[in-house]
């Protein structure tokens, strides 16, 4: 019995891999600047956002206590100031503001107000 072999060698060059290596590592670093122009814009907005927020709830509180714009302008600044020493937001602080203004507290000045306030958030 008579035995035969063959021995087949293929070669291939490829050409492809390394331009498409080339574009995977563009798209990788294009990815990572926007992820990173969105978060830069994100840490812009958001203080916007919420000073925006707080200036709506102030709104709100001179809507329900008639108080004028000196008046809402220290109650403003009453309400930044207090946030800084609660767990609460200055725009929260605000919304109980608001409350009040609504309860009628409005009558008894802006201390009233910012009595009632720190109390419910102490509360």
């Amino acid at each position: 019995m008579a035995s035969s072999t063959l021995n087949i060698k293929i070669t291939a060059i490829d050409h492809a891999s390394k331009a498409l290596k080339s574009i995977q590592s563009g798209i990788i670093r294009l990815v990572g600047a926007v992820v990173a122009l969105t978060a830069a814009f994100k840490a812009i907005a958001f203080p916007a956002k919420a000073a925006a927020d707080f200036e709506r709830q102030m709104i709100n509180v001179a809507k329900t206590t008639g108080f004028s714009e000196a008046q809402i302008d220290k109650l403003s600044g009453s309400m930044i100031a207090l946030s800084k020493n609660m767990s609460l937001s200055a725009t929260e602080l605000a919304r109980i503001a608001a409350i009040a203004g609504q309860l009628g507290l409005g009558s008894f000045g802006v201390d009233a107000i910012e009595k009632f306030t720190e109390s419910v958030a102490k509360a």
